[in-house]
């Protein structure tokens, strides 16, 4: 169930930015393509963030080509890089 959560965040980043090399994505943005508050962890810890494969979130962005950059807690942004072609 977890897993459906991030769905819709893969969906967006595999099709809508399928020719994107970086995106740059609002806290705010995320919760809009989540239709769900991100949880106090992923406000409070750029760990939450990390790329680990074992994470359903990361596995969202990883499965989508993404990896992720850099956190900006206080700005509450995040910055992704292409890795690779959606899966």
């Amino acid at each position: 169930m977890a897993r459906r959560r991030y769905d819709c965040l893969n969906g967006f980043m595999s099709m809508t930015l399928s020719r994107t090399q970086e995106w740059e994505g609002s806290f705010e943005r995320i919760s809009e393509l989540l239709q769900a508050p991100l949880p106090d962890s992923a406000l409070r810890r750029e760990s939450w963030w990390s790329n680990n494969p074992n994470t359903n979130q990361a596995k969202a962005w990883l499965s989508a080509g993404f990896q992720v950059e850099s956190v900006d807690l206080e700005a509450k942004k995040v910055f992704f890089k292409r890795v690779s072609p959606p899966q």
